[in-house]
């Protein structure tokens, strides 16, 4: 089985937004835990796994997480 890394959403205290950071760049997704920016969290995961023609593991399958 292969190994996906997710990116994390995560929560900037500074601004109070939701960010994700892929590729050393941080995208601010909105005010964190909003119905918005956990949409726009999903999309992004969703472009980055087709863009690199991978699968998103299915539901109830274990995704490997590195820290």
């Amino acid at each position: 089985m292969s190994t996906v890394r997710v990116p994390k959403y995560r929560f900037h205290k500074a601004s109070g937004q939701a960010i994700v950071q892929i590729d050393g760049r941080r995208i601010y997704l909105g005010v964190h835990g909003s119905a918005e920016s956990k949409e726009k969290y999903r999309r992004l995961i969703l472009a980055i796994c087709r863009s690199a023609d991978r699968r998103m593991p299915a539901v109830g399958m274990p995704v490997l997480m590195n820290d």
